[in-house]
């Protein structure tokens, strides 16, 4: 048994540089030299007994270990004692002195053992034994009261190198560490070890005036603390701002080289926190530039220590301002003595350190010329702004940017360009708050409102880019070449404020008549009673303000999770109680606004209407969007911006994250498909790389009409080196980092981690080597293909059934209506079965199926007309596979039978119902595949639902255990059809099922059956499943990406590739050679890949 997850052991261990003598330390030595601590929680329990780890906060390391759990009641003695082990490495031999630490009788359980009544199930806590270096010490013998936590001191004779320790505990017993030492008058604090510092400070060069020191201790944004703030005085310091203006009127100032008081800091969680502190004049109406941030052209002393002793130091630094205000020092956020040296230090000496670490790794810049790679960084002190600039280009990146306010920004850019960078990137282009009764007032009687609403847009775009990007130096506007419009857009706008804003309201009713509807169509007579119909899951305090303009109280009424018919629609409250003055300017409409996280008892006609509500949104957002784009390219166009610029909001990463496009009302395919901009950009933060595949996929689909380049906004956080290649394999050609740091994080600063580094360096310096294959070639066709519909992404406010999956390795899983995707798409790509994603548009406008010979499906809702294009494919010789509750409505949540006869059912019965759900103690339905040429017999755990299909011409190729059908297959005129009666979750790795059930190889063949009888071509056959293989064609060699996903390191790989011709060389990115035998169009070669990582193969041939 390991304690606390899988953790060998963790000893803090400081080595010093000098050899010691066989003597004891003289009492003046730093007790923290040599120091070697062992937490008792991070030790292996022998022989698998039980052994509990205690929380407590004064513990040290705030664990303790027992033989019993808390609050310790001892039923029966121990069956036989208990034994911990760990190995620690003795720097030197001789003389150490053993503190051990360890948890004292609790005073509740004290009073009771006095107490008139004992009771038998509590006792004192009893000694117990330690086993170092061949001493056997009897400890905690003291059980008195007085202290939580006592020391028991040992001296011993140790000899260097690895020796074994081991506690051993015959009775209830409480351990907390031990410590070793070599000084003999050394008595051990946890903060010695662990934290938090102590600092002071002693100014050598700054103001020739009394002073005082303003410090503040800034978190990692995502910590979600406030700034610790305080003032140091000459013999004392406070935390209160009302008692630091009572110090400054008693004049206890600072001079130029005199130490300050002592001050205690706390220890972060998260990386990374730093201290700033300012040397700040008593008198700011004489200095009035140092008001917020004290003085410039300081240098400043400082001592980092674990007690307010000098002894005990852990860091001394000098540090120097130049121009920027105050100092800045790195506080750790790593626990231990090794922790805190590491990370303690000031900006300029972490500025050093990582350019070291860089200049280590890589020794010269090599970068992709071809292939965009971003990243972006804030300075700090003016040494970070030349060692991050040679740090990213070194690294290998192309495109840089800065934030920093300490030197002339045309120096920085010119600095940036001499550096080699050839490119930057704009953020937030579109942050406007429009003013709608302005646009309400321009609007009048025009006759197309969008038009009117469009153009204000495009001004007020054209006024900030103008403004924003016309106080940037040219060197840096020329560099421009991408413009990222807004970071994660939403769609807009809301539907109240489609219903209470004219020129929305007016607009939508001209979107609905442009596409032929009328209001019959919703079950009204005339337009103005046609409302946008949606629901609200929270309050909106911005709404509310913006529709009191309009004449609108909103109140949200809440629903407990009920749905309610009379609040289920807008409620508009025209009674005289309801309406109300607002400052007695204006008279209030009261309107009721349910919230909700649902729509599931809207009628038909509600159905429709949130429909097109949703689709007008799309519209809206595209059209608002697309002036954006417009005032970047004419900006481009005349000169003031780089040429052929890029433009793009950042998508967020629902996409990859859920594999869907939001709530339906922001439809990538339409937007690309409009040309509403030339690039698409997505973001990505720890998803893993089946979904970064996913979401390319989806991407790659939307960008076909139009061709638009894709982008990936990367962190480099888990996963990285597969999710980048993966991106490279999707065909991404910029790639935005996300970001370098060092100290406020957008995300995970790469480089203070030498890990992140590594992995940056060495992906760039491949993308160097063998961009050329990469830019030059392009995925090779498919013959299967995904359908992604947006009409279900819309309908499931009314329908999904998420609550009837079972066996997900992942409780988000069962959250995500649409999730079933990522389960198709990850089963497929496991199986080495090329795929991709198509739209409803596609299918519609561009006949895109005659280009595929198997379409799988597992979304509910689909259009009709797309339903009748998918049966007419079929019936001309295509091959259909879908999930149990594929294809079964329409786009207004309306039963369809429109595909029955297409999968041989006279009738497919019910669907899950979402409402009543499963029942408690429901269980997956077993499904047994009965044997066939293609199918082996075996069984697996389905769905917690069972169809209740009706066969007409259908053939059952699977029952459930009753013997009724469980898949179907079904020749339907030339082609073929395949139900399947489960989730298409339950064939991928987001199910239980497939690392416990011995031939899920087996189960997944239901899946595959439709590719095997198309005769569907696979690019690469590899032995070892989720080796995920991307392959990529060019005029003269075959790239093929290999992304290992299994978890740990594999080797001896058998992969076989087809090829179009003849192979005369093989390399991988490193440039390493690559051993293959070609036989006709198929290569057969081997790879070893490392545990989450990946491999680029190039394969060279010269056609004929």
């Amino acid at each position: 048994m390991i304690l606390k997850e899988i953790i060998l052991f963790q000893i803090l261990l400081i080595f010093s540089f000098l050899v010691y003598p066989q003597t004891e330390a003289k009492s003046d030595s730093n007790p923290l030299d040599n120091l070697i601590v062992v937490e008792a929680e991070n030790c292996i329990v022998q022989d698998g007994k039980n052994v509990y780890v205690v929380k407590n906060e004064n513990a040290s390391g705030q664990f303790f270990i027992s033989s019993y759990p808390s609050p310790f009641r001892v039923f029966q003695k121990l069956a036989e004692q208990v034994i911990v082990e760990t190995e620690i490495k003795i720097p030197v031999s001789g003389i150490w002195y053993l503190h051990v630490r360890y948890f004292v009788t609790p005073e509740n359980i004290r009073k009771l053992l006095s107490s008139q009544k004992p009771p038998s199930h509590f006792r004192y806590f009893a000694p117990f034994k330690i086993i170092i270096g061949g001493n056997e010490l009897i400890c905690g013998s003291d059980q008195s009261a007085g202290q939580e936590f006592r020391l028991d001191t040992f001296k011993v004779n140790l000899s260097s190198g690895k020796i074994p320790v081991k506690f051993v505990m015959n009775d209830l017993s409480g351990i907390d560490c031990i410590i070793l030492t070599r000084v003999s008058d050394y008595k051990p604090e946890p903060s010695d070890y662990q934290g938090p510092l102590w600092f002071r400070f002693k100014v050598v060069k700054g103001p020739d005036v009394p002073f005082y020191i303003f410090y503040r201790i800034n978190f990692n944004p995502y910590e979600s603390k406030i700034p610790v703030t305080g003032w140091i005085f000459k013999d004392t310091f406070t935390t209160s701002s009302e008692q630091m203006q009572n110090f400054l009127k008693e004049g206890n100032l600072l001079k130029i080289n005199e130490w300050t008081p002592w001050i205690k800091t706390i220890n972060p969680k998260r990386a990374f926190c730093s201290m700033h502190v300012m040397v700040m004049p008593q008198d700011f109406k004489k200095f009035p530039d140092t008001r917020r941030e004290g003085f410039n052209n300081i240098e400043v002393i400082f001592q980092a220590c674990t007690r307010p002793d000098e002894n005990f130091l852990i860091h001394q630094g000098i540090e120097s301002s130049g121009p920027v205000r105050g100092i800045y020092i790195l506080l750790p956020h790593e626990p231990g003595l090794e922790g805190m040296r590491k990370w303690t230090k000031s900006f300029s000496e972490w500025a050093d350190e990582r350019l070291a670490f860089i200049k280590q790794i890589k020794n010269e810049p090599i970068s992709p010329e071809k292939i965009q790679i971003f990243t972006d960084a804030r300075a700090t002190v003016e040494k970070d702004i030349d060692s991050i600039i040679e740090s990213c280009k070194l690294a290998g990146f192309n495109g840089f940017d800065l934030d920093q306010k300490i030197i002339d920004e045309t120096i920085l850019w010119q600095k940036i360009k001499d550096a080699g960078f050839s490119w930057t990137v704009a953020h937030h282009l579109m942050l406007i708050n429009p003013d709608w009764k302005e646009i309400t007032r321009i609007s009048g009687e025009k006759k197309n409102i969008q038009e009117v609403i469009n153009q204000y847009w495009y001004e007020k775009i054209k006024e900030r880019i103008l403004k924003l990007w016309g106080a940037r130096p040219e060197i840096k506007r020329k560099m421009l070449d991408l413009a990222i419009l807004a970071d994660e857009p939403v769609p807009q706008p809301h539907y109240l404020m489609i219903n209470f804003i004219p020129p929305l309201r007016e607009s939508f009713h001209q979107y609905l008549r442009n596409h032929g509807l009328n209001p019959e169509f919703f079950g009204k007579k005339h337009w103005d009673e046609i409302d946008a119909f949606g629901f609200s899951t929270g309050a909106s305090s911005s709404l509310k303000k913006l529709l009191e303009d309009f004449g609108i109280e909103l109140e949200w009424v809440k629903t407990d999770g009920k749905e309610d018919e009379e609040v289920a629609a807008t409620q508009v409250n025209d009674n005289e109680e309801s309406t109300k003055k607002d400052e007695g300017k204006k008279n209030l409409k009261n309107v009721q606004v349910a919230v909700r996280e649902k729509l599931t008892d809207a009628t038909v006609y509600e159905k429709r209407l949130y429909y097109w509500t949703q689709k007008f949104r799309s519209y809206y957002t595209q059209q608002i969007y697309h002036q954006g784009t417009k005032v970047v390219r004419e900006l481009s166009e005349n000169g003031w911006l780089k040429k052929d610029i890029k433009i793009s909001p950042n998508f967020q990463a629902a996409p990859m994250m859920e594999t869907r496009m939001w709530d339906g009302a922001l439809n990538l395919f339409e937007w690309a498909r409009n040309n509403t901009t030339n690039f698409l950009l997505c973001e990505d933060w720890i998803n893993d790389p089946y979904r970064v595949s996913f979401g390319f996929a989806l991407l790659n689909a939307a960008a076909r009409k139009n061709h638009q380049q894709l982008g990936y906004l990367i962190v480099v956080d888990r996963n990285f080196r597969r999710r980048y290649l993966t991106g490279l394999a999707m065909g991404v050609k910029t790639f935005i980092d996300y970001s370098y740091g060092p100290l406020f994080t957008k995300g995970p600063a790469w480089a203070s981690s030498p890990e992140y580094a590594k992995n940056w360096c060495e992906m760039l310096d491949w993308t160097s080597k063998c961009e050329n294959d990469i830019v030059e070639s392009r995925l090779r066709p498919a013959d299967a293909a995904i359908l992604i519909a947006n009409s279900s992404e819309i309908n499931s406010a009314f329908y999904s059934a998420t609550n009837f999956e079972t066996e997900l390795a992942g409780g988000a899983y069962r959250t995500r209506a649409l999730f079933r995707r990522a389960g198709l798409y990850t089963c497929l790509l496991d199986g080495n079965i090329p795929v991709e994603i198509i739209s409803e548009e596609e299918i519609m406008e561009d006949n895109i199926l005659d280009r595929f010979k198997v379409l799988y499906v597992v979304d509910t809702h689909v259009k009709t007309e797309v339903q009748e294009k998918i049966k007419q494919w079929v019936k001309n010789g295509g091959t259909l596979w879908a999930d149990y509750i594929a294809l079964a409505r329409n786009e207004y949540d309306e039963n369809s039978d429109i595909m029955n006869d297409v999968f041989g059912l006279s009738s497919r019965g019910q669907l899950p119902d979402m409402k009543k759900g499963p029942e408690k103690q429901a269980k997956g339905e077993k499904i047994n595949i009965i044997q066939t040429e293609y199918l082996d017999e075996v069984s697996f755990t389905g769905s917690l639902f069972k169809p209740q299909w009706e066969i007409s011409t259908g053939k059952p190729i699977a029952v459930f255990d009753d013997g009724s059908p469980a898949a179907v297959y079904n020749k339907f005129g030339k082609g073929n059809a395949i139900i399947v009666g489960c989730s298409a979750l339950t064939f991928s790795s987001y199910n239980n099922q497939y690392k416990n059930h011995p031939d899920f190889d087996k189960v997944r063949k239901l899946v595959f059956y439709p590719f095997e009888i198309s005769s569907g071509r696979k690019h690469c056959i590899i032995n070892v499943p989720k080796i995920n293989a991307f392959v990529r064609d060019n005029s003269d060699s075959t790239v093929v990406f290999l992304i290992n996903s299994t978890g740990k390191k594999q080797s001896n790989i058998e992969i076989k590739l087809f090829v179009p011709a003849e192979i005369v060389s093989a390399s991988d990115a490193s440039g390493g050679s690559i051993q293959f035998i070609q036989k006709n169009n198929e290569v057969f070669f081997n790879r070893s890949i490392e545990e989450n990582d990946a491999d680029i193969c190039i394969f060279r041939f010269v056609r004929q």
